[in-house]
């Protein structure tokens, strides 16, 4: 049962980083694109 939970809480910590690193990833995209649109205006 110990294992299973270590498992299960493993699984969810790297899942909650690579979620993170992806919304971070979109963020600076974003940001590239609003720079690139003021400079336009």
């Amino acid at each position: 049962m110990k294992k299973l939970i270590a498992i299960l809480g493993a699984v969810g910590l790297i899942a909650t980083g690579s979620s993170a690193v992806v919304s971070c990833e979109k963020t600076q995209i974003l940001m590239e694109q609003v720079k690139q649109l003021k400079h336009l205006i």
